[in-house]
Parts: C-alpha cells; structure tokens; sequence
C-alpha cells in the first residue's frame, strides 16, 4: 500500500503517515521494536510537518512509539 501510494501521493503526504503508523504496529507486535520505532519516527515526522505537533494523529503515533518503548524496557 505504502509503495502504490508513493507515486501518486509522494512521501510526505498525511495517508502516508497513516499506513507508516499501521506498519509500525504490525512490526510492534511481531516483536521488532527498533524497527517499529523507526518507522514511528518517520510517521511523525511527517504528521508533524503536514498537520501539526498538536493534531490528534501526532498523538496516536506517540502513542505507539511509547510502546514501544515500554517493550524495549
């Protein structure tokens, strides 16, 4: 999905921070947190950049990164 949407939406469009958010959670639960975070980490950046730090979205993506930090220990 990420990759389909690369050529019409680009890489920093909000859909694509969505879809970086789902991804992240799958590697989340598959146990591979630095990648999870990773990924969190594009994800706000983007969501960021194209809604703001104060958007609810910024907020669900921190979210999942603090699992991920929860799961590092």
């Amino acid at each position: 999905c990420y990759n389909m949407r690369l050529e019409f939406l680009g890489m920093d469009h909000p859909l694509q921070a969505t879809t970086l958010h789902e991804i992240a959670k799958i590697r989340l639960a598959e146990g591979r947190v630095k990648k999870a975070m990773r990924i969190c980490d594009s994800a706000l950046l983007i969501r960021k950049e194209s809604l703001s730090e104060y958007h609810i979205d910024v907020a669900t993506v921190m979210a999942t990164k603090a699992s991920c930090l929860v799961a590092r220990g």
